[in-house]
């Protein structure tokens, strides 16, 4: 009988790479709307002090299910973090919207590229708070 060694994924917490920022399309929002948005999201970031960067990632890792990319328990929680953020993205943004049905993409994006690069972004919709991914 062999035992198999599995190797955790090598995460850093707090590496964020220059020019990575946040994105958030929302249907009907303005640019104050997003930023507003986008600065609920850094706030669940900071608060848990990981990157976002740290949490895109545990979140794309954990989404794969790739028995070669084992995740810790710890890495697995920034995961959650990733999601969390979203949703405080979208709850802020969508504060002073009417309401009705809203779809909206949370990612991450360098500063030069022409779309947003997070393999873990899913555009959902949101409808009077209630969340649903397509």
């Amino acid at each position: 009988m062999t035992t198999l060694q599995q190797e955790f994924v090598n995460i850093d917490r707090d590496y964020d790479p220059p020019g990575l920022r946040l994105t958030l399309e929302l249907d009907g929002a303005t640019q104050q709307d997003i930023e507003r948005g986008i600065h609920a999201a850094k706030r669940v970031f900071a608060l848990a002090q990981i990157s976002s960067y740290a949490a895109a990632i545990a979140a794309d890792y954990q989404a794969l299910e790739d028995p070669d990319l084992v995740l810790t328990a710890e890495q697995h929680e920034w995961a959650g973090i990733w999601w969390e953020a979203q949703e405080a993205a979208v709850a802020a943004a969508c504060s002073e919207l009417p309401a009705g049905e809203k779809t909206f993409l949370f990612s991450q994006t360098w500063d030069d590229a022409p779309e947003p690069i997070s393999g873990n972004y899913i555009r959902g919709t949101t409808w009077l708070g209630k969340e649903t991914q397509e």
